[in-house]
């Protein structure tokens, strides 16, 4: 990837001084911007592009000559063209930034000069009030929209070297500024939006690649490898696991329960631990919070999958888990295999000539009579057909038409997810009015 520094140029009056940054110092510059682009070698490089973003009055005290006076400090602009000749230079002009319509005009004039796939670093040390924060949201929303990776967020805190009348009486040589890499900050952000697409739609691919990210240095270093990293890894594996499972129906994986397991495993294991990455701690139980109920080798796993679905609007994969887990409850009612393919073909035709006015006369259940008379009979008479008939016939079409894409029936597209929520509560109601107890 390409590297684009930006920084932003104000109309201060600058000292000259040193910046240090990861155990370097620079040598004595007027600017951040050529201690930058000396500290940082990642930078000289021939494909890096750096775009200072300045207004018209930075533009004439701090970039162009003074003609008026030729001998005069050299400003900004010859400095980088002299010292980084062989790097793309340019300069941008933006306002001031004095209201919020001119705050969405330097977003837009920034954001356009990005290039997709960019790795990006952002010097926000002459930055004007709020433009550090704006910084940080352009960096997140370019991140999604055109792909670009933040490497770092610098700021030269020359402040800390006391009041610029003291500064003044301190040889260029010895004023040392630290730079501050503010990329913490970003990486909370990006935190946030992992976490949240986690808990509100339920995907942790997002998640789960932010932590691997983030751990590969600590387990790559066998210095810094500690269990508390391994475990942190192993949740968010298992975390992607879980998820794929339920998105894509995997209805025997979510029954035998080995992933919920392994995450209460590592729960366990992690459980008041100080973890490298502090945003994962009060995720710990917001997650436990989410499996709360799932067991190992337990039938219902199905319908907590259900409800898992119906929360995170998975309508499609609640219509399907919510019909197979019926089907697998009945057959195990009966102590049959509830992955038998045959008999869960029986289990439906049963349950749908229940419905039928016609009953035992339905074609479907002459049907059911000739690939397995003793079982459809067994099936039709059982308490558990008689409670799970009725949720499990009022998604048949509903499933047929999302299944085949709208084109065998019209359905209204909202009309899916208020029926699976309908028979969802249908069957946990006649469940609990049969036999007494919750469904799950």
């Amino acid at each position: 990837m390409p590297n684009h520094l930006l920084s932003f140029l104000g109309t201060g009056n600058y000292l000259p001084c040193r910046y240090q940054y990861a155990g370097e110092t620079s040598s004595v510059v007027t600017y951040i911007q050529l201690a930058l682009l000396e500290l940082l070698k990642d930078l000289q490089r021939s494909d890096t592009r750096v775009s200072i973003f300045l207004t018209r009055d930075a533009r004439e005290k701090h970039w162009e000559p003074d003609a008026s006076n030729t001998s005069s400090a050299r400003r900004l602009g010859d400095l980088l063209k002299e010292k980084f000749p062989f790097i793309d230079i340019q300069a941008v002009l933006i306002p001031e930034g004095k209201n919020t319509e001119e705050l969405w005009q330097i977003f837009t004039i920034v954001f356009d000069h990005l290039k997709e796939g960019e790795t990006l670093y952002l010097d926000v040390t002459h930055s004007f009030r709020s433009l550090p924060l704006f910084g940080l949201a352009l960096m997140n929303y370019s991140r999604i929209v055109k792909n670009v990776r933040i490497n770092g967020i610098y700021y030269g805190a020359f402040e800390v070297m006391g009041p610029a009348k003291e500064v003044e009486r301190i040889p260029p040589e010895c004023r040392i500024a630290p730079v501050f890499d503010l990329g913490s900050v970003y990486t909370l952000m990006e935190w946030s939006t992992a976490v949240h697409v986690f808990l509100s739609t339920g995907r942790a691919e997002e998640l789960s690649e932010l932590v691997r990210g983030n751990l590969k240095p600590i387990l790559s270093d066998p210095g810094k490898r500690n269990l508390e990293a391994i475990g942190e890894q192993k949740l968010a594996d298992m975390l992607r696991i879980l998820s794929l499972d339920l998105l894509t129906n995997r209805g025997a994986a979510i029954q035998k329960g080995e992933t919920f397991l392994k995450l209460q495993r590592t729960f366990q294991d992690l459980q008041g631990k100080s973890l490298n990455f502090k945003p994962l701690e009060p995720l710990l139980s917001k997650v436990q919070e989410k499996i709360h109920g799932f067991r190992e080798e337990d039938l219902r796993n199905g319908y907590r999958g259900v409800q898992w679905c119906i929360q995170h609007g998975w309508v499609q994969q609640g219509i399907t888990q919510l019909q197979e887990t019926i089907i697998a409850h009945q057959l195990m009612f009966l102590s049959e295999d509830p992955a038998d393919r045959e008999k869960r073909e029986i289990v439906s035709i049963v349950f749908g000539a229940k419905g039928s006015p016609l009953g035992t006369a339905d074609r479907g259940y002459q049907e059911g009579l000739k690939r397995n008379q003793h079982l459809t009979k067994t099936i039709f008479d059982h308490k558990f057909c008689e409670v799970a008939f009725p949720p499990y016939n009022q998604l048949r079409d509903l499933r047929n038409s999302i299944n085949h894409g709208g084109f065998t029936e019209q359905t209204s597209a909202i009309r899916f997810k208020t029926n699976l929520e309908e028979s969802f509560t249908l069957l946990k109601n006649r469940y609990k009015e049969t036999y007494g107890e919750e469904l799950f």
